[in-house]
């Protein structure tokens, strides 16, 4: 019996404290509700959809793998906090401050970060297609491997001139070149000698429409791959100027589009070969 009994001990201590952490998650999650006060508070999992926690103060809470979609979180303090995997899909995170918040792998999708604090959080693999970033700070912050298409108002502090020109590419490949032109300038103001910015701010111009900018560009961006010693790109910047200065009617017709996308592909491989270098 009593050899019974020390065997079931475990299960029953197993139990007891699943129940003892069940009860502690409800606590805390009535006195967010409730107070909007929960700093350091285990919400993991938790279900907030549409929740309204404007101003709540979630220091140091962990949220993983919350689903936090539509909630009202603006201005909420998140400074520390674990999101690592949460669903913010649409939320409204408008001045909210999420510095040095775990965000990896977290739905941004479509939320509002207007003027939200990010600074050094980790935003690795992070969803921020359609995120509006107006006046976002991110200065520091991780944005290794993030999905930015059509995310609107990136800020400066954001990335590298290379990160966007990537942001840029993929812009461009759903024809919003007007975007695309938006973000290779932010490339261009970090850094104004950046070839690969103006070769593919080259090909959007021509798209759009504005032949002169386009050659234009397009000479720069030989003159800059001339100065790096990057002869692949100076080959390639030439064929581009050459083909923009070719009249529409001597440049292969309806072939001209397939001409510039091949462009875009060569120039994204030399841009990979720098990275690898």
């Amino acid at each position: 019996m009593k050899t019974r009994i020390l065997a079931t001990l475990p299960l029953v201590i197993s139990i007891v404290c699943a129940d003892a952490v069940k009860a502690e998650k409800l606590e805390h999650l009535n006195q967010l509700l409730s107070t909007k006060v929960c700093q350091k508070c285990d919400l993991k999992g938790s279900g907030l959809v549409f929740s309204d926690l404007s101003g709540a103060d979630l220091t140091g809470a962990n949220l993983s793998g919350a689903n936090l979609s539509r909630a009202n979180l603006s201005n909420a303090n998140l400074k520390n906090a674990n999101l690592r995997g949460a669903s913010l899909l649409g939320a409204n995170l408008n001045g909210a401050d999420f510095t040095g918040a775990n965000l990896s792998g977290v739905d941004l999708n479509g939320s509002d970060l207007s003027g939200a604090i990010l600074i050094k959080a980790n935003l690795t693999g992070a969803d921020l297609r359609n995120a509006y970033l107006q006046n976002a700070d991110l200065q520091d912050a991780i944005l290794d491997n993030a999905y930015m298409r059509g995310a609107v108002g990136i800020p400066a502090t954001a990335g590298k001139p290379s990160d966007f020109y990537a942001w840029g590419i993929e812009e461009a490949r759903r024809n919003n070149h007007k975007g695309a032109i938006e973000l290779f300038n932010q490339s261009l103001a970090l850094d104004p000698k950046f070839p690969f910015s103006y070769m593919a701010r080259a090909i959007s111009r021509q798209q759009l429409g504005d032949r002169v900018g386009s050659i234009e560009d397009s000479k720069l961006s030989e003159k800059y791959f001339t100065e790096i010693n990057h002869p692949e790109g100076v080959k390639v910047a030439q064929d581009l100027t050459k083909a923009l200065q070719t009249p529409p009617s001597n440049n292969g017709g309806g072939d001209g589009g397939n001409f510039f996308s091949d462009i875009f592909m060569t120039a994204g491989s030399l841009f990979m070969q720098m990275l690898m270098r």
